[in-house]
């Protein structure tokens, strides 16, 4: 059986692309991943999960800080706690919703409620500014098993497939 940290450097060793138009590559490395999320130990997790897996990972402990980093580097995806305190997940589900710079990018929520529970809630399902705000692209229970999480992340964006390696002379 291999270890942990065995995995992780072979994972650093390959070379990976993302096709994203006919011709065109992106390395894995550059699909940035935003993880809006005040348990430390949840965002930690999730930050080395998508690292040890070739995404950079972007975290934001609170509202605030989630929603100038979705502004400011174009995240892929957007990791949503669904618990944050207050009405702050609300809040940021709608702007991401409804803003048109943020609205196309897929949004994962992660809580420890039933998603059927979640569904009843005010986070989605309602109106903003005349518009329906449509339900998540995915939902996880948090904490997210790490093949759960790496799957859902994985079909939410573009897909990353192995390079073969340049030979030197």
């Amino acid at each position: 059986m291999l270890r942990r940290s065995s995995i992780r450097k072979m994972a650093r060793r390959q070379r990976y692309s993302i096709n994203l138009k006919e011709g065109e590559a992106l390395p894995a490395s550059s699909i940035r991943i935003l993880i809006i999320e005040d348990e430390r130990d949840v965002r930690i997790y999730l930050a080395n999960l998508l690292g040890a897996n070739g995404y950079k990972a972007l975290t934001a402990e609170n509202v605030k800080e989630g929603l100038a980093l979705a502004h400011s580097e174009n995240p892929a995806l957007i990791v949503l706690d669904a618990m944050l305190p207050g009405d702050d997940a609300q809040r940021v589900y709608t702007e991401l919703r409804c803003q048109s710079g943020l609205c196309r990018i897929p949004v994962v929520v992660l809580s420890t409620i039933t998603r059927r529970a979640l569904r009843g809630s005010r986070l989605y399902g309602r109106e903003s500014a005349g518009r329906r705000i449509p339900p998540p692209d995915a939902y996880l229970n948090k904490p997210p098993e790490a093949e759960d999480f790496l799957a859902v992340v994985r079909r939410l964006t573009p897909t990353a497939e192995p390079v073969a390696e340049e030979e030197g002379p």
